[in-house]
């Protein structure tokens, strides 16, 4: 056993905050203020309880969980803050809302972005993320590009960063979204790693998790066992009701798209999120999730010392047990003082630590099935979340409709008189 703990595992985490417009052309003091549209239908819950109880994620809390770390040498977290929600926080920002409740919110994100690892990087990352939360693979490429460049801009504006990771919505990937995010400027992609688990040939589908069975169009990645340090865990202690492929679902890889009308390649290295262990970690972190006896699953396919087992734990930072105080503190904290006595086996690291020292090699080419986290019926490949047909009459492709509609519109709109800013 002492071999198979000479490679330690390496943990991650992406911590997602999001709130819509909730009204469009109104902001949102204004919103709070009617609690929706101003002479018109209010909404059922209170927007003021929205923003008062989410005051820690979306100022201090994700910092305070980085300083416990910060004698640990590469301890750190990715987060995505939606366009949308930083334009809604300037806002409640500048009108003073609630006894200026969020008055300087970004003063603790900037302090986590300054604070860096042993090699260098942010300990506190924010990531790239859609302007308004859209689901990427569904949009036009022109959209899925205009998105990125504005939020692109929107970080570097406010915290003076610009990054070269993608946290989608949803988490949802599809390998023809990748030339529009490497005109971005993305270099790195997070996935659920379910959907490198489910291309395998000898992937034992039950039909657990609620998903349809794999598409044999997706079947690309042969065996597991042709993949070297891998093999079939089935996960005890977490709520995982299919095997997972550790070891190559636990790997950054490239995925790569080729385009059928020139023939030209894109590639772009996906980082795999751990599908059960991060829907997991979002009930409340450290202690919800035995960090311990779940991950250490794992060891006996973690034998390559070039491209050791990353474990990155994806869910909202905002909502249910991953929005709370315990997780961001004294969970954290214990996280923390584990990770401490266990860091010969178990080692805290951010994404852009993990590529620099493990990069993937440029070889590795995988193909990645379409599909988001599991949570909320995103996981599936086919979207049915957004494209839903199962009665003849479908309300979701008439919102399609609607939506291209729009599309053409407003680009038929650009090409006559192009924006410029």
């Amino acid at each position: 056993m002492m071999a198979l703990l000479s490679i330690p595992i390496y943990i991650s985490f992406q911590w997602h905050m999001h709130q819509p417009i909730y009204v469009p052309y109104y902001d949102a003091v204004t919103t709070i203020y009617y609690n929706g549209v101003p002479s018109g239908p209010s909404f059922s819950f209170s927007l003021s309880d929205v923003w008062t109880q989410r005051v820690g994620p979306y100022t201090s809390w994700p910092t305070d969980a980085i300083e416990y770390g910060l004698s640990l040498p590469y301890l750190g977290a990715q987060v995505s803050l939606s366009g949308s929600l930083i334009e809604n926080l300037n806002n409640l920002e500048y009108n003073g809302w609630n006894s200026c409740l969020f008055c300087g919110w970004k003063d603790r994100y900037v302090t986590g972005i300054n604070y860096t690892t042993s090699g260098g990087n942010p300990r506190l990352y924010p990531v790239l993320f859609p302007y308004h939360h859209p689901v990427l693979p569904l949009l036009p490429d022109e959209d899925v590009l205009l998105h990125l460049l504005i939020h692109k801009e929107l970080l570097q504006r406010n915290f003076n960063i610009t990054t070269r990771g993608l946290f989608p919505p949803e988490c949802v990937f599809a390998e023809w979204i990748i030339p529009p995010l490497k005109e971005a400027g993305i270099e790195w992609v997070i996935i659920d790693n379910i959907h490198l688990s489910r291309t395998l040939e000898d992937y034992a589908w039950n039909g657990g998790t609620g998903v349809v069975e794999p598409n044999r169009a997706d079947v690309l990645n042969g065996s597991l066992s042709s993949w070297p340090n891998s093999g079939w865990v089935n996960l005890h202690n977490v709520w995982a009701p299919e095997p997972v492929a550790a070891g190559f679902a636990h790997r950054p890889h490239y995925a790569k798209y080729i385009d059928p009308e020139t023939g030209e390649s894109k590639k772009i290295i996906v980082v795999p999120a751990e599908c059960y262990m991060g829907n997991e970690d979002g009930r409340g972190g450290f202690g919800a999730l035995d960090y311990e006896q779940v991950m250490g699953q794992l060891f006996p396919y973690n034998t390559d010392p070039s491209h050791p087992v990353l474990v990155l734990l994806h869910h909202d930072g905002d909502n249910y047990g991953g929005g709370t105080d315990s997780y961001y503190h004294s969970n954290f904290e214990n996280f923390v003082s584990w990770a401490t006595e266990k860091q010969d086996s178990f080692v805290p690291i951010t994404i852009e630590d993990y590529l620099s020292l493990f990069p993937p090699d440029s070889s590795d080419v995988v193909h990645v099935e379409p599909g988001g986290w599991i949570g909320s019926g995103c996981l599936d490949p086919q979207f049915s979340k957004w494209l839903g047909y199962s009665e003849d009459y479908s309300p979701d492709l008439n919102s399609w409709a609607v939506i291209v509609a729009g599309h053409n519109w407003v680009w038929t709109a650009n090409l006559i008189e192009p924006y410029t800013s």
